[in-house]
């Protein structure tokens, strides 16, 4: 597994919506993740984000990167705006 460095996590991406509520089909350049799981912290975290946490990020703010055949993203801890704890 990949380890970011200490201003970075690794997290899994949630699927994004490709239609809305009332059927309209989204344009797949506007399908950018804003939210995942935590699946690695960099460093030490003293901001308290563990794994298993739901973070909500900047749009356009996270790189995606494909690690061991899945895909994930790396997003600097600045740039997260929200997160809900895992139990």
């Amino acid at each position: 597994m990949i380890i970011p460095t200490e201003k970075f996590l690794i997290v899994e991406s949630k699927p994004v919506e490709t239609t809305t509520k009332s059927g309209i089909i989204l344009p797949e350049n506007n399908n950018k993740s804003t939210s995942g799981k935590v699946v690695v912290c960099g460093g030490h975290d003293e901001t308290g984000y563990i794994e298993g946490d739901t973070v909500y990020f900047k749009e356009w703010s996270s790189i995606e990167q494909e690690i061991d055949g899945k895909k994930y993203l790396i997003v600097k801890k600045e740039d997260i705006i929200a997160y809900v704890k895992a139990n």
